[in-house]
């Protein structure tokens, strides 16, 4: 094979390399918020992180002060706190910093509890079934009967400027749960790829709704359309291959030609 061949064919084999360098599927993270540990007590206005598969979730409460109207309603900041082996639980201002039980559940009757879901990486709920996780309890002084939830995936930050009414994209999921303790697992999709999650008890649904956030599954979505920074193993191999082949090749093709030269 002549040399423009030989080397030609090393360099297709190392641009090929070179272009599946960084691909890499998503992965499927699942967090047990029963088992974070947090403070409790942290005041109105804190935040709580959790880090998982390489995935930073960083949790903060919000609420509004009414059941209904509440479309004109701006939100107001509220504590998150987490409560090992049961959750992830809300305390609002009429409530008192580390309220005690039942307070301390996401709940939509004194007020409305939220918590939202801030990820350091995009992430990806589409397709996933069963990827929320709710520990109810019955809140038997306000007569709670289940978990429905009210979800939105927003594209900013909450401030106390934000209402309720510039929410889009709502969607809520109703559960058939009604004797409580029990653990509800729900389904909710969003588009391919999100920074952020809110979750409330259900918002305009009737009925009280009491519940801890459990867990949640979710799917990594890889930066650049579905690729990564980071290298495969293999791929690795492959391009080292090839261009450790291609030096040899260079250096035994140079030490034959000063051969030649000195005879």
């Amino acid at each position: 094979m002549k040399t423009a061949n030989i080397l030609k064919t090393l360099g297709t084999v190392a641009i090929a390399a070179a272009l599946t360098l960084g691909t890499a599927s998503a992965s499927t993270i699942t967090y047990n918020f029963a088992n974070q540990t947090g403070d409790t007590g942290g005041g109105m206005g804190n935040s709580l992180t959790y880090t998982f598969g390489g995935v930073t979730i960083t949790e903060t409460a919000w609420w509004l002060n009414t059941t209904s109207p509440v479309s004109g309603t701006t939100f107001q900041k509220a504590e998150v706190d987490a409560y090992n082996g049961y959750g992830v639980g809300v305390c609002n201002s009429s409530e008192g910093s580390a309220c005690g039980s039942p307070a301390h559940q996401i709940t939509n009757n004194n007020g409305i509890d939220f918590i939202l879901l801030t990820f350091s990486t995009p992430v990806s709920l589409a397709g996933l079934t069963n990827d929320l996780s709710l520990l109810h309890y019955q809140d038997t002084a306000s007569g709670a009967s289940n978990a429905d939830i009210s979800y939105w995936t927003p594209s900013g930050l909450l401030t106390t400027s934000t209402t309720y009414g510039s929410l889009s994209g709502g969607n809520n999921v109703n559960n058939g749960c009604s004797t409580a303790p029990c653990t509800v697992n729900d389904t909710i999709t969003s588009g391919a790829s999100i920074t952020q999650l809110l979750i409330s008890a259900q918002v305009g649904g009737g009925g009280n709704d009491s519940f801890k956030l459990a867990g949640l599954t979710l799917n990594t979505v890889p930066s650049g359309g579905g690729t990564s920074s980071t290298p495969e193993p293999s791929t690795m191999v492959l391009l080292g291959s090839a261009l450790l082949a291609g030096v040899v090749f260079t250096r035994r093709r140079q030490n034959q030609t000063a051969h030649v030269e000195s005879r």
